[in-house]
């Protein structure tokens, strides 16, 4: 009995080591490795087309100013992983499609990226007065843009993101999401460098990063069960208690 049952736990264990193995392998075949990049991370930001009922603009537009800033961060879960970058569009009047193609240059390099790194986009509307006072101020939306897909490849490409009303909160960090349902929703254009082959991130530890743990309001034991469930492999099935 002893060894038909450790059979059976050993074969598993040789797919899962082969399986790894050919991954890698084909990773590395056709792809870039991201440690290889050693240059900033940048996105060029292409334009946006704003839903024309976030603000009615019930003023005299003589006396004020509308600016809509974007702002594009980089997240590692809830932890910022750069500084925020923002582009302003300042007018006398609403525009609801600006357009930029402007390059947004990040103060780190593609080689620093997690694989769990994420691209935080909000969009703001606030009204001055000629005097630099604010009259008014919404949030148009945000979306929460995975950068790495789940073969670990660098999203590359134009990508159009549609932005979320709804009240942006810490565990908004957690959620890779934009608003795809509502066809009315404001939308924002912008691209990530194209490569001669895919940009593959390796496979790190996720014990590397920082998750900000110590703020969730979970028991030391918990805490290290939830890490060896992060680190198991997709072959070994979870119990009842971990799922």
């Amino acid at each position: 009995v002893k060894e038909v049952i450790q059979t059976p736990n050993m074969f598993v264990e040789g797919m899962k080591e082969t399986a790894d193995v050919i991954s890698m392998l084909e990773m590395q075949h056709d792809s870039i490795m991201l440690n290889e990049v050693a240059r900033p991370f940048s996105i060029t930001f292409r334009d946006a087309i704003l839903n024309n009922q976030f603000n009615s603009f019930p003023f005299e537009k003589k006396r004020y100013i509308s600016v809509i800033t974007f702002n594009f961060q980089i997240f590692c879960g809830g932890s910022p992983f750069s500084r925020q970058k923002t582009i302003k569009w300042i007018s006398k009047q609403v525009d609801y499609h600006p357009s930029f193609n402007k390059r947004i240059y990040f103060d780190l390099n593609y080689n620093s990226l997690p694989v769990f790194a994420s691209l935080l986009i909000t969009v703001k509307h606030n009204i001055y007065e000629k005097n630099n006072t604010v009259v008014s101020s919404d949030t148009i939306g945000w979306a929460n843009f995975k950068l790495f897909d789940h073969n670990k490849r660098l999203m590359t490409g134009i990508h159009k993101i549609s932005l979320l009303e709804t009240e942006f909160c810490d565990d908004s960090y957690f959620c890779y999401i934009d608003n795809i349902n509502d066809h009315k929703a404001s939308n924002v254009f912008f691209e990530i460098e194209s490569f001669s082959n895919p940009v593959a991130n390796e496979i790190i530890n996720v014990d590397d990063f920082n998750f900000n743990i110590d703020k969730l309001m979970i028991s030391d034991t918990d805490q290290e069960k939830i890490k060896d469930i992060r680190t198991k492999a997709p072959f070994n099935e979870l119990n009842n208690y971990d799922k």
